[in-house]
């Protein structure tokens, strides 16, 4: 046995007589007496340890069948001792994620003694200061209750509640999982409760017992109500994590139409469901609100109590087996609210690391991206949607955590959206699990429905609200507009960061300009105090066309404006530059520009053009050539990199799906036409180089042709492409010719050179 298990049984075990090991394979025990050293079973198994100590080794089975000990676990009624108080959390209760259960662990109030790693979740241990002897049939059912109450309570496992549970031991392997996972004691603290500390915290969760007889049943409105109570309040404790908002707002409503039926006091119910929300709350302020709003709209809809039952002879009906519940009065639950931290024990707190969508611009929590109208916002935001869905690249730059994307667009219609997205990624399959809807409720009711969104898909990283006018509550005209513009996104924050996933929220910006281009958006400062992050999307001040896409926010660390360019052909935005140069006309600008119509440049030519020294010339360089906009090409020369043309790949899902990749097939005719009639009026698409690098990514031969057989016929020009050849000298790039299937004449060292001779043989 290691130290971290012998730690932790001893503390588990002290003054009990005997305790066992439970293998699931075989089903076996391997008992032994406290305080003796025993080894752990050794192999390939699963091992436990009872959580409690017993009087003596059973010789019957549950049943009451004679059995021998070695295949018999123990039974509550031979629990002797208790030295904590336990809970199970399953990382599948958390989107499979051990991070977020972690996560929440760390919110528990008060913190667990003992926490361990069991490989797919953690167990949590609450130490007393005294053992607790099951001396008394009353000493026993109350520690059933209290064990049962402390799981409700701390929102674990409901089925890992019994007092002859084991768990799994530190030191040992989970061989559920392939490599095992090691069963690691992540922590251990000398914090010991006193059991009534506990049980006090643990009163309201604890099941009444079920009466013999009621009273009389003169008073129907009393019990009623009771039950109301009773019954909302453990709606809400036991609602799944995901559903644990829409639940709360749910039965605040349903309490308020008690409240505006007086039949119960309107902060009774208010105090009773917070002090139900908030061990578990990531937002105990949202969660207030939430519980405010619902009561506000019960109380316009009073309940009218039900007539009681009766016999034939106008006698009511009394029923006996109705549960009992305690008399409504005033209610303080101070124990249940959350606490401050000491500094001390946030040093000893691990948090999830930060998750990013967008790897450096789009963390999890609300984004606010806001812009002029016909910026292309939506268009810039549905480019995100898709990369995210697809795993590909923002602005062909910045990596994605792939998943699932709910995208709500309440200003347009589905058909819209297909023309959108036929010219964004064209016929590849598109992603399985990219999600449109255009109807949506709005305020409480709309992130009560996300909040359901999430449950049915926990793999979801983002959703894009296109756009916040459409979501957010309607004004109250008498109301504080800080107040109500914070509190329309905050709430948005909040679900965010209660899933860990991004929001992304599509906004605009107001005609007057201002030094501070974040000061623009539309609306007070509440907006941009209620988000973890805003993007603005501007033009650039010199008007060349080119828009810049400025980013701030509380975890972003690099918050230099960058400068975009709009790509006609694929109604994406492309990053050209980063850093405060892009807005301002510098000297990296002025050499991109210049690289746009020579191709190549040596160092001299290059600090001509842009009127700077050799040396100052060769640091932005340096800087161009890190931030992969330019490179070497050899005889100390330097040209542009064309930006690949993102998300025009297949991911691993698309590609496997044969269902996907017929009806990309059955539609591709269609978006030929669809594709030419969307850009055939576009000023600048006539002189665009239809030369794509995105297919040097491309998984298969087969995207190449699935994505330029929709446009082929549309199309005088022939398709060119640029493909990279390993040959016996080495790698080389060639000119592919679509039409004729063939490699044009020539080999180029680097990518730049073959897309020059593209371009030319283009025009």
């Amino acid at each position: 046995m290691n130290n971290d298990a012998r730690q932790l049984i001893t503390a588990l075990h002290r003054g009990g007589t005997y305790g066992y090991w439970w293998v699931a394979e075989g089903r076996r025990s391997s008992w032994w007496e406290v305080g003796k050293a025993t080894p752990i079973p050794s192999g390939r198994v699963n091992v436990y340890v009872g959580v409690h100590p017993v009087a003596a080794i059973p010789d019957t089975n549950s049943r009451g069948e004679a059995a021998e000990s070695i295949y018999v676990r123990s039974q509550i009624n031979g629990i002797s001792v208790l030295n904590c108080l336990f809970a199970e959390y399953d990382a599948k209760d958390f989107a499979h994620d051990k991070a977020a259960t972690l996560a929440h662990i760390d919110t528990l109030a008060p913190s667990p003694s003992a926490v361990v790693d069991s490989g797919g979740g953690y167990h949590c241990y609450w130490l007393l200061k005294q053992p607790y002897p099951l001396t008394t049939p009353d000493a026993r059912r109350d520690a059933v209750k209290l064990q049962a109450a402390w799981v409700t309570l701390m929102g674990s496992d409901k089925a890992s509640k019994d007092l002859a549970r084991v768990l799994r031991v530190p030191g040992t392997h989970n061989h559920k999982y392939d490599p095992p996972r090691p069963v690691a004691l992540l922590r251990f603290t000398d914090t010991r409760y006193a059991i009534a500390e506990l049980a006090a915290l643990a009163a309201p969760f604890v099941e009444p017992d079920k009466p013999h007889t009621i009273a009389n049943g003169s008073m129907p409105a009393e019990r009623y109500v009771a039950a109301a109570l009773a019954g909302e309040t453990a709606k809400v404790i036991t609602a799944p994590e995901g559903q644990k908002h829409y639940q709360l707002f749910k039965s605040a409503a349903a309490l308020g139409e008690l409240a505006g039926a007086g039949m119960v006091d309107e902060q009774t119910v208010k105090d009773l469901l917070f002090s139900a929300i908030a061990p578990r709350a990531a937002d105990t302020k949202n969660a207030a609100n939430t519980i405010r709003d619902g009561v506000a709209k019960g109380k316009t809809n009073p309940r009218q109590l039900p007539a009681p039952r009766t016999s034939a002879h106008g006698q009511i009906v009394r029923n006996e087996d109705a549960p009992q519940v305690k008399p409504v009065g005033p209610v303080h639950y101070v124990e249940a609210k959350r606490q401050p931290i000491s500094a001390a024990e946030l040093q000893r707190v691990q948090f999830a690391p930060l998750k990013w969508i967008v790897d450096g611009i789009l963390p999890e929590g609300a984004t606010l991206l806001a812009g002029k109208p016909k910026s292309k916002k939506s268009w810039k935001a549905l480019a995100v949607a898709a990369a995210v869905a697809m795993g590909g690249k923002v602005l062909g730059y910045y990596d994605t955590l792939q998943g699932e994307v709910l995208y709500l667009d309440l200003e347009s219609n589905q058909r819209r959206m297909q023309g959108r997205l036929n010219v964004m990624l064209g016929a590849i399959p598109w992603p399985q699990h990219f999600y449109i809807e255009t109807a949506w409720e709005r305020g409480e009711e709309g992130i009560a429905m996300l909040d359901a969104w999430m449950e049915a898909h926990p793999n979801t990283k983002l959703v894009v609200i296109d756009i916040l006018q459409n979501f957010r509550p309607a004004r109250d005209p008498k109301g504080n507009p800080y107040d109500q513009d914070y509190d329309a996104v905050k709430m948005i924050n909040a679900f965010a960061e209660r899933h860990r996933i991004a929001v992304l929220i599509i906004h605009h910006t107001r005609k007057a300009k201002s030094d501070d281009v974040f000061d623009e958006i539309s609306g007070t400062t509440g907006l941009s105090g209620g988000v973890a992050s805003m993007w603005v999307l501007g033009r650039t001040p010199d008007n060349s066309g080119e828009s810049i896409l400025a980013i701030r926010g509380r975890d972003i660390s690099d918050d230099d404006p960058m400068a975009l360019k709009w790509d006609n052909y694929t109604c994406q935005f492309i990053r050209v530059a980063s850093g405060q140069e892009a807005s301002s006309g510098s000297a990296r600008r002025q050499i991109l520009d210049a690289m746009d119509e020579h191709q190549q440049y040596q160092l001299k030519e290059l600090a001509a053009a842009v009127g700077k020294s050799m040396s100052a010339t060769s640091n932005h360089i340096r800087r161009l050539m890190d931030d992969n906009l330019i490179e070497r090409v050899g005889n100390g020369k330097y040209a542009r990199i064309v930006q690949p043309v993102p998300y025009l790949r297949e991911s691993a899902e698309s590609r496997e799906s044969a269902e996907s990749r017929e009806s990309a097939e059955a539609f591709q005719g269609k978006v030929s036409h669809d594709f030419h009639d969307a850009v055939r009026n576009e000023s600048q698409y006539e002189s665009h180089v239809k030369v794509t690098l995105a297919h040097q990514d491309a998984p298969n031969d087969r995207s190449k042709s699935d994505f330029h057989d929709f446009h082929r016929d549309s199309h005088s020009a022939p398709d060119l492409y640029i493909d990279e050849v390993e040959t016996p000298a080495g790698v080389v790039f060639r000119i592919w010719d679509e039409m004729s299937q063939t490699h044009l004449a020539g080999d180029y060292a680097t990518r730049n050179e073959a897309a020059a001779e593209a371009q030319r043989r283009m025009r």
